[in-house]
């Protein structure tokens, strides 16, 4: 993945840093999501979608610190996923692909102070389908680019 940044240049656009391309419909069990995040450790979160409309995003770190509160098992993951998208209650950032890496980081780092290092969705021009973005890549490809 570093490699992958490395090759990014001044003009390049978020489009251009790895993705994932993880949703769910936000039925989906929250044990469903659970089995996500563990089959696959890097993933930095999960897209809900509703009626083929982004409904917000988890999380891993908001998902697991969830699933780990007292009763959390029993509320998160027996439960369809909307649960917990309730009750975190954020707007996701939602950002056009050919936004330059510059004012996505920005645009990252102005959210609330609790919400900097949350993945961001990226709708990427002819793809139908979200993409979710690492905050932390973002922040390192930006790095980068300033050295």
């Amino acid at each position: 993945m570093y490699q992958e940044i490395q090759s990014i240049s001044i003009d390049s656009t978020i489009s251009s840093l790895p993705t994932y391309q993880v949703s769910v419909d936000i039925h989906t069990s929250g044990q469903t999501v659970y089995d996500f995040f563990k089959q696959q450790p890097s993933l930095p979160g999960v897209i809900l979608i509703h009626q083929n409309k982004v409904a917000g995003v988890i999380s891993r770190r908001l998902f697991f610190e969830r699933v780990g509160r007292l009763f959390g098992v029993e509320t998160y993951l027996k439960r369809p996923i909307l649960v917990m998208l309730d009750s975190i209650n954020a707007q996701p950032l939602i950002l056009e692909g050919e936004c330059p890496i510059d004012k996505a980081a920005q645009a990252s780092l102005a959210r609330p102070r609790d919400l900097v290092y949350e993945p961001i969705i990226i709708q990427i021009l002819g793809d139908p389908q979200p993409h979710l973005l690492d905050s932390y890549i973002l922040l390192l490809a930006q790095s980068h680019l300033l050295t």
